[in-house]
């Protein structure tokens, strides 16, 4: 059941608990541009993610931003879907950049696995995938034409599936 991102502070949220010192570091990293420019254009397309859930049915959702914003981390950084979960659940950055609570810091490996898939699966949300990157790349004014051949591409390094994947499609 599609249920979107709570756009609601609340006294317990990761920049309440920490030191005043420790969130002035934090806010001098890349995690604050990422909490200021990319989470609110993941958290503004989430409706358009609505159809990839049930109505009325199920549990609800792991929010939509989070799963884009961590899918774009492991991207970032080169993970393996396990270094990125272990990254969720234990990096303060990470958490302060997604905008979650420590509590809220953990997604299912199979949750991970599964919108991935439908991402891949689904022309329509590919397309939009596509138009947050353009949007992503005209706010910095990065140029895109002269790329590091070495360098890795969102959707191309999303395909690489991990042991699980590779278990849910033989079932499959």
């Amino acid at each position: 059941m599609f249920i979107p991102k709570s756009r609601q502070k609340t006294l317990f949220d990761l920049e309440f608990d920490l030191p005043e010192k420790m969130l002035g570091r934090i806010k001098k990293t890349w995690a604050e541009v990422f909490l200021q420019i990319i989470i609110p254009l993941l958290v503004e397309t989430e409706e358009e993610f609505a159809d990839l859930y049930s109505k009325n049915n199920g549990a609800p959702n792991t929010p939509v931003a989070l799963l884009l914003g961590v899918l774009i981390l492991k991207d970032i950084f080169d993970l393996t879907d396990n270094e990125t979960l272990e990254h969720l659940e234990y990096n303060l950055l990470w958490q302060y950049a997604l905008d979650i609570r420590f509590e809220d810091a953990h997604v299912c490996r199979k949750t991970l696995h599964n919108f991935r898939s439908k991402l891949l699966d689904s022309s329509r949300h590919r397309k939009i995938f596509n138009l947050l990157t353009k949007k992503i790349i005209e706010l910095f004014s990065l140029n895109i034409g002269c790329q590091r051949l070495d360098s890795t591409h969102i959707v191309g390094n999303m395909k690489i599936v991990g042991r699980l994947g590779l278990f849910v499609q033989t079932i499959e």
